[in-house]
């Protein structure tokens, strides 16, 4: 770990993992993808069909640097997806080299939100998020992106050599080469619908591509970021970027070290991920993800890794790859768990997370700048509902309504057109009322009284 340093100039030195995300609900301990030379090991798999006659586990290898995918002058794309690896149902990945110059063009992703780290070289994003803020950034190696679902975004190489770096997608069902790219739609709409749209004579669009350009070669860039033509400029846009490798280790431990950003340190990000170096002859110990599935990719160096799924089902898969010295292993997705009926009075703000079905704990700073950040992307203040509940203080409902009206709207439902929503309509339904059929003779007349309900503390 002392020779960090000695290859800068690749971003790599001694012997890396890169994998994305946690894993199966099927008791998997890892499902990996590999990087070049990847070959499943035929030891110990011989035996793949258990006892009890249950079927052999599914492939959980795939050679995404020996596959073809999409060449072209200003650079190549390929991709994983369930049609390459069926078992990643919730992760796609994709490894993206760019050469200096080369633009990967305008598009956006309507059913995935997309994560990277840059793995050698430097590129600059632009990036559009649907309120209309933009922003740009440079990257270099060890540095990770987030761009959420719907966020428009152009990549472009800054040199002075080819960058490479790993896109995670979080839906196995995305693919790279499906997305809304501004090519395709613009050589698809009439030119003069494109003139009134977007105020330019329609002898403009004559030399516009009638297809998707996808990755076009262009000049470098200059180091100078160029101004950019906001509509509604934010001065608070969330950062989407991340310096993973800058970042000190979580942990370290004789055999390797781990870093992770998750969205505690990347907040705009919903995904987490994390680099682990493994020294060689150490091994990473026996473990399972119970809430979220890992997508795994070899950058260099040689790896074995062993799945176990219950019934005596096993495989054992080799992966080889011929670069530096190092192991990363990156993560994608939630891995924290919290059972929120076991906890007691809650003490923090909670978060649904989707990939793990779950709530989860969250900083009161990230609560406020989540919440903030809805807030801001909304069209009217009247598209919000600040819903209170009837067990509030006087006081902190009347902070809460302050809070609303200042905002700029009056929308403030309360728990009795919410909360007995359902029990009303049920009433209704049942009894012809929705509202309580008891009066004051009823308690002179009644054997037996019962109160239920809640008691405050």
């Amino acid at each position: 770990m002392k020779d960090r340093n000695i290859d800068n100039q690749s971003g790599l030195s001694r012997r890396r993992l890169l994998g994305m995300a946690t894993l199966t609900g099927a008791g998997l301990a890892a499902a990996s993808m590999g990087a070049p030379k990847a070959e499943a090991a035929t030891e110990g798999n011989a035996a793949l069909q258990s006892a009890d006659g249950l079927p052999p586990l599914e492939d959980f290898t795939y050679d995404l640097e020996g596959s073809t995918g999409w060449v072209g002058k200003g650079g190549t794309a390929k991709e994983q997806t369930v049609k390459q690896l069926p078992v990643s149902q919730s992760i796609a990945g994709v490894s993206m080299r760019l050469q200096p110059g080369g633009l990967r063009e305008l598009h956006w992703h309507a059913i995935a939100a997309e994560w990277a780290y840059i793995v050698k070289g430097n590129v600059r994003t632009t990036v559009i998020s649907p309120n209309g803020e933009a922003g740009q950034d440079d990257f270099g190696p060890g540095d990770v992106w987030f761009f959420p679902k719907g966020y428009g975004h152009a990549l472009q190489g800054l040199g002075p050599d080819e960058t490479h770096f790993i896109l995670g997608f979080n839906d196995g069902h995305f693919s790279e080469f499906g997305t809304f790219s501004i090519t395709d739609w613009l050589g698809h709409t009439p030119d003069d619908i494109l003139s009134k749209s977007l105020g330019l004579p329609e002898s403009v669009f004559a030399t516009f591509p009638k297809s998707e350009v996808y990755i076009v070669q262009g000049q470098v860039p200059v180091a100078r970021h160029e101004p950019l033509r906001e509509i509604k400029p934010q001065a608070n846009q969330f950062p989407h970027k991340y310096s993973l490798d800058a970042a000190a280790p979580i942990m370290e431990f004789p055999g390797g070290e781990l870093r992770i950003v998750s969205q505690k340190e990347f907040p705009i990000a919903t995904m987490t991920g994390a680099t682990m170096l493994i020294n060689p002859g150490s091994v990473r110990e026996l473990h399972w993800h119970p809430n979220a599935d890992e997508w795994q990719f070899v950058l260099s160096g040689r790896a074995r890794v062993t799945i176990f799924g219950a019934h005596a089902r096993t495989i054992l898969n080799r992966l080889e790859a011929s670069l530096c010295d190092y192991f990363f292993y990156l993560m994608l997705q939630c891995t924290r768990k919290f059972a929120l009926e076991n906890e007691g009075r809650l003490t923090e703000p909670m978060c649904y997370d989707l990939s793990s079905d779950k709530y989860l704990p969250v900083t009161w700073d990230e609560a406020f700048a989540l919440a903030g950040r809805h807030f801001r992307e909304l069209d009217s203040p009247d598209c919000a509902a600040f819903y209170t509940s009837g067990r509030l203080s006087n006081e902190a409902t009347f902070l809460y309504q302050l809070f609303a009206r200042e905002f700029g709207t009056n929308n403030l439902p309360d728990c009795s057109n919410m909360c007995h929503e359902a029990s009303g309509r049920a009433l209704t339904a049942a009894l012809g009322t929705g509202k309580g059929t008891v009066d004051l003779t009823d308690w002179e007349t009644t054997d037996c009284l019962i109160v239920m309900g809640v008691a405050r503390n």
